[in-house]
């Protein structure tokens, strides 16, 4: 698919391309205020119900930037193909390292390297894929048709027939 410059979004587009970003952000802000307010204040002085709410901030906070990473990789696959696909060439050489590792347990480990983090990024990087693929395939299953297609089209930042 041709890369449709920004121009062409919709006011409603443009809302939806911010938010994507500023969701997730008002989230982790929020997440932080929490955690700083309860650990200035005390968890013993806190009632239990405060404690779940800030938790919960943060764990949204955590599922919304991951939601936001895959809306963002599905929209880079849509508009800049080519660096998408660098980026999957990437983290499949990133994955193979990881099961090559594994194979060979008792193998030392580069200094300054923290083996657990690279495999926990890898599994990540890899849920991300699959949700892209997700994405992918609602949008290949919608093509056709006119209400939901046109719908999708909108949400993936394409240009909108009016």
């Amino acid at each position: 698919m041709q890369y449709e410059k920004w121009e062409v979004l919709t006011p409603g587009q443009r809302m939806l391309r911010k938010a994507v970003y500023l969701v997730p952000g008002a989230l982790v802000v929020a997440g932080q205020i929490i955690a700083l307010v309860l650990m200035n204040i005390g968890f013993d002085k806190v009632p239990l119900s405060v404690i779940l709410a800030g938790a919960a901030v943060v764990l949204l906070a955590g599922f919304s930037i991951f939601i936001m990473l895959c809306i963002l990789a599905y929209w880079t696959r849509e508009h800049r193909r080519w660096l998408y696909g660098l980026l999957e060439i990437f983290f499949a050489l990133v994955l193979l390292v990881v099961t090559v590792y594994q194979s060979m347990r008792g193998v030392p480990v580069p200094q300054g390297w923290s083996f657990p983090l690279v495999a926990d990024l890898s599994k990540y990087a890899a849920s991300l894929y699959v949700m892209v693929r997700g994405f992918d395939n609602i949008g290949q299953g919608l093509k056709d048709d006119p209400v939901w297609g046109r719908r999708w089209r909108w949400f993936s930042l394409q240009k909108v027939d009016p």
